[in-house]
């Protein structure tokens, strides 16, 4: 298996970033959702896209992603999407989502 796509077993993932080039991306991530559901709570997943391919991954953004974030990244605004999806994260658990 590709490191890239290895999630270690024994790390509780709190959230996914997930770059559009990565292949198979969709398939990665509807498995981490199922795992996280069945341990009872919510994975959200931002995934970095480039502008130009961002059309082609809308199908599945609507299933699988909770927020995009089109390259060239600024990390100002990266950090400040990813504290927004672990609140909502923290809020679903405390809600018992």
């Amino acid at each position: 298996m590709c490191p890239a796509t290895h999630w270690p077993e024994r790390a509780a993932a709190r959230c996914i970033i997930a770059h559009s080039t990565l292949q198979d991306y969709s398939q990665l991530l509807l498995e981490q959702r199922a795992l996280a559901r069945q341990a009872g709570t919510l994975l959200p997943v931002l995934l970095l896209s480039s502008r130009e391919k961002l059309d082609e991954h809308l199908a599945n953004a609507d299933a699988l992603v909770d927020d995009t974030l089109l390259t060239p990244i600024n990390e100002t605004e990266l950090l400040m999407r990813v504290r927004s999806l672990l609140r909502l994260r923290m809020l679903s658990s405390d809600r018992g989502a």
